[in-house]
């Protein structure tokens, strides 16, 4: 509880507020996985921060991930922050390959 929020309260920020994206990741018309991204705007330009990326272990190194992450990078255009715990080294390696 870093932010002194709870954990409901951080949640229903992704359901209601304005700069929040919540996307669910479908593979033949299943939910697969989410990803949350939040929008800003710096002098006009937009701007993102993926915050978090999830795709079913099922469906890991089926390329349903990289395509997942190219649609939205290419659906919401302006600069974007993608980040990775260094200690989660499959994480570090898919990113490397997408980005």
């Amino acid at each position: 509880d870093v932010t002194g929020q709870t954990e409901r309260d951080l949640l229903a920020h992704w359901f209601t507020g304005d700069n929040a994206l919540p996307l669910l990741i479908l593979r033949d018309d299943a939910p697969v996985g989410f990803a949350l991204v939040e929008r800003a705007s710096v002098g006009g330009r937009p701007q993102f921060r993926l915050t978090e990326f999830f795709v079913h272990r099922r469906l890991r190194r089926a390329g349903v991930g990289g395509a997942a992450a190219e649609l939205i990078f290419t659906r919401f255009g302006g600069d974007w922050l993608v980040s990775e715990s260094t200690r989660n080294g499959a994480a570090v390696a898919f990113w490397r390959r997408v980005i």
